[in-house]
Parts: structure tokens; sequence; C-alpha cells
């Protein structure tokens, strides 16, 4: 009854003396209503329940109970902590504040001495614009403010605090936000040393060092285009286009226009807007061109001039110009020939005339020139190998060697080697997966995987391999699927999407399953009628639409014809 009397104590306290804060002095303890009163009258009323609870327990306390209650005590310490850490923050930050306070009230006090004390008196005088004295708070804040420079290592702070004991506060405010400025600019050039570091290994996290050092440091067009490439790999081609839009508003030379050009241009080939890319590429190649004129002995003029070269080449061939291509490449080829004789030990000249030979390997196959084609794919694959085992992590370098064994893997096929080529491909393809593992967001790796998947389903097509050649065309389905569903403006996902169902359906063919080619070859016509609609102009869109349309008609599918 006692318990029950103190509980009823203790709401009357509470309701005629409602609490109004916490106690910041000695001062609550003797006055009137006495808190510990209440807080003696709340244990007993506590306890009078807990007593009451425990003679109206139904059965005796079970081992059950006691382990919710330990899981329950446990999960109810968890938070606890959690809110004192949170509380913990907050009361040292009070407790700075408080200091800064006792700064301030002390100044203006004058409880302090010497050259603080001092600097206060001398920022009593300081003048606003207007002519009026600044208020003692604002004196004191400045004074504590040069205190702080003062004390400082760095020769540039302790400037600052000559200038506020000289007034000159304006002049002080300018030369901090300078000095901030400058970390920022230096944080932002160790960003980008960090993503150029990553980006062999780790494009996903060089993209995330690109973006903070942009957040950063807008005014760098590198970071920029690097990020844009990276965008168009692990986001989307419109994410990658707002980089370089945000490029572009930081160009300072012909030469930083002529790379945004080459970056446009690679975006509206993607995108399948040939004379777009066209426009773009020829725009590149003016610039680059009078710059290697007027400088033939800087290299990496020369190494853009080839670069725009293979550009230009690679809208020639998606046009279906294999003539005008192969022109495009040779020129490229025979600058980079240069560049890596003058210097054999450069990688990067070494691995662009790797590129080079099998982008004329590429033309030498489509032209049925295979022992011209196998010496350029030859080539290529042993400069590969050599980049490959100078830097196993390099993911690029292992990229290429994978292309190489690829392209090889096709001359096989068309010299009806297929035990080698299948050894080619299963090469390609251990590769490409191995990418595709380590970078699992990385859209070029899973369309390499996607591609290796490919032609070992030719290959075992060829050799009468049905089942295996549905798996590998499934697998890469799959992956091609999801591709075209994440950014259906990406006419390379959604062309590799046509060619899937495409192949499938080919195969059903060879299965003897009508329906079922028919079913592919018509999801493979609606993809390819969506490009052609969108690009009416691109020759190769309307190659492939008119290629579906004649096998659907074969089937019989009437009124499938367009």
């Amino acid at each position: 009854m006692a318990g029950i009397g103190g509980a009823a104590t203790a709401a009357q306290l509470a309701i005629a003396n409602p609490p109004v804060g916490f106690p910041t002095s000695l001062d609550w303890l003797w006055a009137a209503p006495n808190p510990w009163l209440t807080i003696t009258a709340l244990c007993s009323g506590l306890g009078a329940v807990s007593a009451i609870l425990t003679f109206f327990q139904p059965k005796p306390y079970s081992e059950e109970q006691a382990e919710k209650d330990r899981q329950h005590a446990n999960a109810s310490f968890a938070a606890l902590d959690g809110r004192n850490d949170e509380r913990k923050d907050e009361l040292l930050q009070a407790i700075e504040r408080d200091k800064h306070e006792q700064a301030i009230s002390d100044l203006i006090a004058g409880k302090v001495a010497g050259e603080l004390l001092a600097r206060y008196h001398k920022a009593l005088g300081i003048k606003r614009e207007s002519g009026q004295k600044v208020s003692p708070r604002e004196a004191a804040e400045f004074a504590l403010a040069a205190d702080r420079a003062a004390q400082s290592d760095d020769p540039r702070i302790r400037k600052i605090a000559r200038l506020i004991d000289d007034g000159q506060i304006i002049a002080a405010s300018d030369r901090k936000a300078e000095i901030a400025e400058e970390a920022v600019q230096c944080a932002a050039s160790e960003l980008r040393d960090a993503a150029y570091l990553a980006l062999p290994v780790s494009p996903s996290r060089a993209m995330e060092h690109f973006k903070r050092a942009t957040e950063l440091d807008p005014s760098d067009l590198w970071s920029w285009v690097q990020l844009g490439r990276l965008r168009a790999i692990y986001d989307t081609l419109a994410s990658a286009e707002l980089c370089l839009r945000n490029g572009l508003q930081q160009v300072k030379s012909d030469h930083d226009r002529m790379v945004l050009h080459g970056e446009f241009g690679n975006l509206m080939l993607v995108k399948g807007d040939l004379t777009a890319a066209k426009s773009e590429y020829e725009s590149a190649f003016a610039i680059i061109k009078n710059l290697a004129a007027m400088e033939p002995g800087n290299s990496q003029w020369q190494r853009d001039l080839s670069v725009s070269h293979e550009e230009l080449g690679n809208l020639e061939i998606a046009a279906g110009n294999l003539a005008a291509a192969r022109t495009r490449f040779e020129s490229g080829l025979a600058i980079r020939e240069k560049l890596a004789d003058m210097e054999s030990g450069n990688s990067q000249w070494q691995r662009d005339l790797s590129v080079s030979h099998v982008k004329l390997g590429d033309l030498e196959m489509a032209a049925g020139n295979l022992a011209a084609a196998r010496t350029r794919f030859e080539s290529s694959l042993a400069i590969a190998e050599k980049l490959a085992a100078m830097e196993s992590g390099n993911s690029q370098w292992q990229r290429d060697l994978s292309v190489s064994h690829e392209m090889l893997g096709d001359l096989e096929i068309a010299a009806g080697n297929l035990t080698a080529a299948r050894t080619r491909f299963e090469s390609d393809l251990a590769i490409a997966e191995k990418l595709a593992a380590m970078e699992p967001g990385n859209s070029e790796w899973r369309r390499d995987l996607s591609v290796s998947h490919n032609k070992l389903g030719d290959l075992e097509m060829t050799a009468g391999n049905l089942a295996a050649a549905r798996t590998h065309f499934e697998s890469g389905l799959a992956i091609r699927e999801k591709l075209a569903a994440v950014e259906p403006g990406n006419s390379q996902w959604q062309r590799d999407l046509f060619f899937s169902n495409y192949e499938l359906g080919q195969l059903a063919l060879a299965e003897g399953k009508a329906d079922l080619a028919r079913s592919h070859f018509l999801k493979a016509k609606e993809v390819m009628a969506a490009l052609v609609e969108e690009w009416p102009d691109h020759p190769g869109f309307a190659r492939d639409l008119a290629t579906v349309n004649s096998d659907l008609a074969g089937l019989g599918a009437a009124g499938e014809e367009d």
C-alpha cells in the first residue's frame, strides 16, 4: 500500500509541477518541490506494481521465459548503447560550444590576460563597411579566430592572424577561402590520381573517384571525359552524354575540342545515328590533322591522329564502306608503327598497334583473305600476350588478349579448323568469365561474355552439336536481354538482342522446330524494326531487317513481311 501511495504522490507532484528540463545547477537539490521526493515516490510506485504482478503470476518462471527475457535485455542494451553513442557525440559537441561561449564571455568580461586580451581590445576598434564599430561579441570572435590561426604550424594560416590583428577582416576571410580552395584542388588532384591508379584493375572504383573529383573540381576536362566513358559502361548513354556536355563547358584549347568531338562521335555511333557520328568524327579529324601538321614531332598529336583515323574507319564499317574503312585503318596503322618503333617500351603505343592489326584483320576476313587476316591476328596476339604477361591484373590488356583469341577463332572456323577454333573460343570465354566476375556491373565485360557464348554456339552449330549450341546461345541471350532492358536507347545492346534471337531461330530450324524458329525470328524482327524506324538511314539495320523478314517468309509467316 505504501508503494501505491508513493505512486499517487509521484503523479500529484508531476501534475502540479511538470518537469521543465534537465537541471543545470545544484539549486534543484533544495528547491521546492524536491525532485528527490518525486524520484523516491516513483520508485516506490514501481515497486508496488512489481509486487502486484508477482502476486498474480499464473505459473513459475520457466527457462523459456528466461531465454526470451535475456534476448529482450540484450536487444535493449544494444539499443541503449546506440543511443548512448549518439548522446556522447551530442555532449561532445555541446561541450565544445560551451567552451567557445565561455571563452567569449571571459574575453568580454576581461577575465583573460596576455596576447589574447590585447587582440580583443584591438578588435573592438574594427569597423563595419557602414563605419559602425563591431559589437563586443564580434570582436571576441575575431580575437579567438586570430589566436587559433597564430598557433598554426602553417605559415599561410599564421598570416591570417596578422591580417585579423590589423583589422583586415575581409582580406583574412578571402585568404582563408583561398587556402580552403587550394585544399579542395589538392584533394581533386589526389582523387584523379586514385582514379587512374584503379582504372586498369577496377573501372567501377575509378568511376567513383572520377565522380568525386568532378564534384570538387568541375574545371578538369579529362575527369568529365573519363567519367563519361565509364558511365557509358556502368550507367546509361544519357548519363555519359551529360558528363561530356559538362566537359564541353571546360574546353580551353583546340585539342580539348577535338577530344570532345571524338567522344560525342562514339556516343552517336553506339546510338545508331551515323549522320551525327560522322559530323563529330570529321570535326575531330580536321582539328587534329591541323595540330599534327603544325607539330609533326609531337607524339601525342600523332597518336590522336591515328585514333581519329580509326574512329572514321569504324564509322565506314558501320555504313558498309569497307574500302574506305581500309584506307582509314591503314593510315592509322602507319602512324602507330612509327610511334612503336620510336618507343618500343611504351605500352600504349604497343596496344594501339595491336588494335590496328585487329581492325585490318577483320577487313581481310570480310574480303576472304584468310592468310592476310591470320598474319594480322597473330601479330595482334603476340602484342596482347606480351602486355597481359607484364600486368596480369590489367583488365584492359586481358580483354585485348580475349579479343585476339576470338578473332583467331573466327579465322579457324572460316578455314574449317573447328578443333583449333574451339580452343581459341574457350580461351576467350575463360578470360571473359573472369573479367565479368571481377566487375559484375561492367556492361562491356558482360557483353564480351555474351559474345564468347555466341561464338561457341556458332561453332557447335557448325559441328552439329545442337544441344551444346543451344546452351551457349541461351546463355548469351540471357545476358543481352538484361543489357537491352536496362538501356533500350543503346542500339548496340538492341542489335545484340536481335542477333541472339536470330541465331536461336536458325538453331530451331536445324532442330526441325519451325514454330520455335518463327517465335525467335519474330522477336528478332521486332527489335530490328524498332531500330530501323528510329534510324532509317542506317544500312546495317535495314540489311538485318531484310534478312529476318526473308527467313520469316521462308517459314510461310503470312503477313509478317514489311
